[in-house]
């Protein structure tokens, strides 16, 4: 088995992209839910997900991760020098927490930036139109559900909108994050 990762900071956010967007696909959320329901849920589930693989796992990497100045910014704690048998076990030890550090860091800015979508999403399904007593589900997707026709409009935020869909007065709202969509689709009401 190959060791394909590559510790730089760009790898590191591809691997917590990835991480995000395999293990948020199919989510499905509601429009009632308010803001700090909709990231309690994103946090529980991925919380049952594990964390994404970023394993410094060869010395020459290790060396360059704590010797570099890439990751200056980041510093995780990894323990006492007495720990360790040996330097090598340190030095890995060290770049694995540096690392993990980074990675944290960027699975939060991620989630964060997912967490904003769907409240964008949400907040303008329910501007645009009149839900009433509609609940619609927000579902989280890699690519576009409506993508098969296209959108009427585009706003500030970068949500596309489709009104009448198929002719029949379904409304659509579309986010990006990523790969991943945020996407909610109803009948409004009529007022």
């Amino acid at each position: 088995m190959s060791h394909e990762f590559n510790p730089t900071k760009n790898t590191v956010r591809a691997t917590v992209a990835s991480f995000v967007q395999e293990n948020l696909q199919g989510v499905e959320l509601d429009t009632s839910m308010c803001d700090n329901e909709v990231e309690q849920a994103i946090l529980e589930y991925l919380e049952d997900k594990g964390e994404p693989n970023v394993d410094v796992i060869y010395n020459l990497e290790a060396f360059n991760i704590v010797m570099g100045n890439e990751f200056d910014d980041f510093d995780g704690y990894f323990g006492e020098m007495s720990e360790f048998d040996t330097p090598i076990e340190a030095l890995m030890a060290q770049a694995n927490s540096i690392i993990s550090d980074c990675a944290n860091s960027m699975l939060l800015e991620e989630i964060s930036e997912v967490i904003e979508t769907i409240i964008e999403v949400r907040d303008a399904a329910k501007a645009f139109d009149n839900l009433g007593d509609l609940e619609p589900s927000i579902v989280i997707t890699i690519g576009s559900l409506h993508g098969w026709a296209a959108h009427n409009y585009e706003d500030e935020d970068g949500l596309c909108y489709w009104t009448n869909l198929e002719g029949e007065g379904v409304h659509a709202i579309e986010g990006t994050v990523g790969t991943l969509t945020v996407s909610v689709c109803y009948t409004p009401e009529k007022i």
